[in-house]
């Protein structure tokens, strides 16, 4: 017998829109949040399922977020939180996140820190510098082993500003501009 209850079709075009207006570099926090809150809001029979432990949630995000780690993966991760969290939910979720913020969390501009070039906060370490060694082919776990005081965040962000056209590496003469 065929449910009579139907569950409202997902709207395509605003996960496009939502997708698109997600900074490269924040997905991976995106992932992490989402993640989070779905495995918070699962039951416990169906961590049972996925873990083999009721209640296995660290175990449950891991094996989930592996699967969503790919970035072809993000628009199908936006649906699927949308049919787990509801729409409304992950709209919400995705505000709160603050995602224009982020970049302005990672990286700084100082003039006392590399004459004013912009740094990863925290660091003495250029963004040019570990943009200009990944467009050169340098692997991201590479870097990682190079500077170890950089997040994955960091590196995504990284990553995503080696991919993008605009960057263009600071020199001393001009300010401090991120090109985001």
């Amino acid at each position: 017998m065929i449910s009579e209850s139907r569950v409202p079709p997902i709207d395509l075009d605003l996960i496009d829109q939502i997708c698109e207006q997600i900074p490269d570099e924040t997905w991976t926090i995106v992932r992490s949040a989402i993640v989070a809150n779905v495995v918070d809001n699962m039951p416990s029979d169906v961590l049972l399922e996925l873990t083999g432990d009721p209640v296995g949630g660290d175990k449950a995000e891991e094996i989930i977020l592996n699967y969503y780690n790919v970035s072809g993966r993000n628009q199908e991760l936006i649906c699927d939180s949308f049919k787990m969290l509801g729409p409304e939910n992950t709209v919400h979720l995705l505000d709160s996140l603050q995602l224009n913020k982020y970049v302005e969390a990672l990286v700084e501009c100082n003039p006392d820190i590399c004459s004013g070039q912009p740094v990863f906060k925290g660091t003495r370490i250029p963004v040019a510098v570990v943009v200009g060694q990944l467009r050169a082919g340098v692997l991201l776990t590479e870097l990682q082993e190079d500077f170890p005081q950089l997040s994955c965040a960091a590196l995504d962000y990284a990553e995503s500003q080696a991919r993008a056209s605009k960057f263009t590496e600071p020199n001393d003469a001009s300010p401090c501009s991120l090109n985001t």
